[in-house]
Parts: structure tokens; sequence; C-alpha cells
């Protein structure tokens, strides 16, 4: 990755207000009440179709060992009502990465999003949840005004949520520990975040 040098600023704190902070350049004077921390940094960029490409090759190599009728192979569903063009790519691309993975796929299409009912999508929902061949449901968004949004991913299980939009995994995202032995990832550092 590469690394471009970003100019470094100095941190001048207040004494009487350590929660009044103000930041100026190097040129700039400091008065002798303040503490003065300089701060260097730089910028990183991360190459995300490198990191892609070496996941989808350990998940090949570690995935082709299991039997291809084995239940544990991952398998991903994916329901697309409707029929937005960039809705169809999305997905396209989603099915190409389980196959070059040797990850199954499932995909479940409404193309006339007029004629889809709310109850439809819950009762796929449902028996996705209840397959043991599925383990990941990824419902391509948006929906039709006329179906919930809110009610369909909400019928996702949790633990088969692929984009993590059921209210259960968005707070857990935001929280501390929301399981017994949960590490909250370092967002401010990028170095420490295990990417693959």
């Amino acid at each position: 990755a590469a690394c471009a040098p970003v100019t470094s600023f100095v941190l001048h704190t207040s004494s009487p207000s350590p929660t009044h902070h103000h930041v100026h350049h190097h040129h700039h004077r400091t008065s002798p009440s303040r503490h003065t921390i300089t701060v260097n940094m730089t910028a990183q960029d991360i190459d995300g179709k490198s990191i892609a490409a070496t996941i989808r090759s350990e998940l090949a190599a570690e995935l082709s060992s299991l039997p291809s009728d084995s239940t544990s192979r991952p398998g991903l569903a994916v329901m697309l009502v409707g029929s937005r063009k960039d809705s169809q790519t999305y997905v396209r691309m989603k099915q190409k990465a389980c196959s070059d993975c040797g990850m199954v796929s499932f995909l479940q299409e409404y193309p006339n999003g007029e004629e889809v009912e709310e109850e439809m999508l819950l009762k796929k929902i449902r028996e996705w949840n209840e397959d043991e061949k599925v383990h990941g449901i990824l419902v391509q968004l948006p929906l039709p005004e006329k179906i919930s949004e809110e009610r369909i991913l909400k019928a996702v299980d949790p633990k088969k949520d692929v984009d993590g939009l059921h209210p259960a995994n968005t707070a857990s995202l935001f929280s501390t520990s929301t399981h017994a032995g949960a590490q909250k990832l370092n967002w401010k550092d990028f170095t420490a975040i295990p990417f693959h």
C-alpha cells in the first residue's frame, strides 16, 4: 500500500479548559500557558481489489476440500425484487464471487415488483432461515414502496444476515460487547482490523 505524508500539525490545549482545543500550524506562536502536542500523520491507501482477491483465493483453497454435496459448504441466498439494472448487476457480482470461492448461491427473483406481496417475501425468508444449506441471506434493496423494508429485514435470522441490517446486528456494531468473548474493533486503527 502506498503511503503519502500529510502535513503535521500542532494541537494546543488551554490549561483552564481541558475540553477547549485549538489547532494551529507550525508557523503560529504558542503562548507559554498552553501545552503543545505535535502529531505527524500519514495517509495509507487500502488496495481493496487485492485484499478481496486474496480472501477469495484463501476461501477457494479451503472450500475445495469439502464434498460438493456437503451442507457445511457456505451457501448464500439472495432475494431480488423488481428489475432495476443496478441491482441485477450487483446480484450477478455476488453470484460470481460465490462461484469463484466454491460457495453455493441461491437466487430468488421477483421480476415484476408490482405483483409481489409482502407475505410472499416473508415466507421465502422463513424457508431460508430454516434451510441448513443457507448460511447467509441477502435482501437486495431497495424494495418496492408498498413493501416494508423494515419488516422484511427483521424477518431475516440475525445469524444469517449478510448485510448486518437486522436491528440486533446494527446494535451490536456499536456496542462494546454483545456476546461473551466479543471484541470491539478499533475503527480508528485500520491496521488492527483483521480484514482476512
